[in-house]
């Protein structure tokens, strides 16, 4: 029973219609649930058993602090990063959060009851593909967004631990840099 009610609430959620509406309540509706359980459970967590990730970011124009509820896409092989699609909900104009992380890629995710800071960078060509792929495997609807939005490329953003990722990019730590002559 409980299976078919998730497949249930998630093919529906797909739909065009549904997924404008949840646009807009869902991600009040799965903050005010995060708080009301302790920060252990979202609504989109119980009622569709999809995962959730508090995100939080610094507004791109107001500097603000912002903290949104979305589906982390987690690759099996690198269990450490986070993706997130920047489909808002199948619609045309790009989430807000999309812009926030552009402008200040730091971001700090509560995931499963773990709260860590992170890095964020725009996924790019086999990266991009396989998150895709994982992206429709967590969540169906992705192929639906995915047709609805015909008029911009929908970004992949990776989140990487700020401890991985400088060792990731090739930065040198402290303790390597080389020391200076003054």
């Amino acid at each position: 029973m409980r299976r078919s009610w998730v497949d249930f609430v998630r093919k529906v959620s797909s739909l065009p219609a549904v997924a404008q509406v949840l646009a807009c309540l869902l991600p009040s509706l799965d903050r005010w649930w995060f708080r009301l359980s302790r920060g252990r459970q979202t609504l989109t967590g119980l009622l569709a058993g999809l995962p959730v990730a508090m995100v939080t970011t610094i507004g791109a124009k107001s500097g603000r602090i912002h903290t949104t509820p979305l589906l982390p896409i987690i690759d099996p092989n690198q269990p450490g990063k986070i993706a997130l699609i920047a489909t808002n909900f199948g619609q045309e104009r790009y989430p807000g959060w999309y812009f926030n992380l552009k402008r200040n890629p730091q971001a700090e995710c509560v995931l499963n009851g773990a709260r860590r800071s992170y890095l964020a960078r725009e996924a790019r060509d086999t990266e991009y593909e396989r998150y895709w792929q994982l992206a429709e495997q967590t969540f169906p609807g992705y192929r639906l967004y995915r047709q609805r939005i015909r008029t911009r490329h929908i970004p992949i953003l990776i989140l990487e631990p700020v401890a991985d990722y400088s060792t990731s990019q090739g930065a040198t730590s402290r303790s390597d840099a080389p020391e200076s002559d003054s």
